[in-house]
């Protein structure tokens, strides 16, 4: 087995890279991760994703999986070439489900136009309090919420085409330090765990997460 079947991997860059390239043809790479770095416009975007698989197809049956990070409101890499989906808390706040599922399909259908098959969406996360750092990107406070909103999302990414990856991890949202900075730690008891932070993850793999 090769370790390249294991990784997603960002790069600098908007084009192909000697260095990616050769991730890809020796070690038969699984996934690359798109950001802003990487957006030049639709068309360079579509380019860059043509050649990506066009190069795994050259080690495997299998396409590459190429990911972005959706979620809406500022999580969003490519505003100038797509359409602008609303933060999951004001989608949250609206209290209709359709209306998101709506909104992630029309967004996976254009993300599917450029190349991209992977979306790291929606946030399952249930932040402990309106403070938490993980803000508005989170659909409630209330776990029956983040399900319902959750699920719709899931379904309207599918129905466009593209996979739905929930994130971030359950009881991320009982923490108190940023993950991008330090190890945060779940001081919570395995009861009150499985009663919240688990279970729109749960939910969200009935939903074929």
């Amino acid at each position: 087995m090769n370790f390249g079947e294991f990784l997603i991997t960002g790069f600098e860059g908007k084009a192909v890279s000697k260095t990616l390239k050769r991730l890809i043809l020796k070690h038969n790479l699984f996934g690359v991760i798109l950001f802003s770095r990487n957006f030049e416009s639709a068309g360079q975007i579509q380019t860059l994703c043509r050649d990506l698989q066009e190069l795994k197809q050259r080690v495997s049956s299998s396409p590459l999986l190429i990911a972005i990070d959706y979620e809406g409101g500022f999580v969003s890499r490519f505003p100038q070439a797509i359409p602008w989906l609303p933060s999951a808390a004001s989608q949250g706040k609206s209290g209709k489900p359709p209306w998101t599922r709506d909104f992630y399909r029309e967004n996976a259908m254009h993300l599917k136009a450029l190349g991209i098959n992977c979306n790291f969406a929606p946030v399952l996360d249930i932040p402990a309090s309106k403070d938490h750092n993980i803000g508005i990107r989170s659909f409630s406070l209330s776990a029956k919420e983040v399900c319902l909103f959750g699920k719709a999302a899931i379904t309207g990414i599918h129905e466009g085409g593209v996979l739905a990856c929930g994130k971030h991890f359950p009881g991320l949202g009982r923490t108190k330090s940023d993950p991008h900075f330090s190890l945060p730690v779940v001081s919570e008891s395995l009861a009150t765990f499985k009663r919240c932070a688990l279970i729109p993850f749960r939910e969200g793999i009935k939903a074929g997460l």
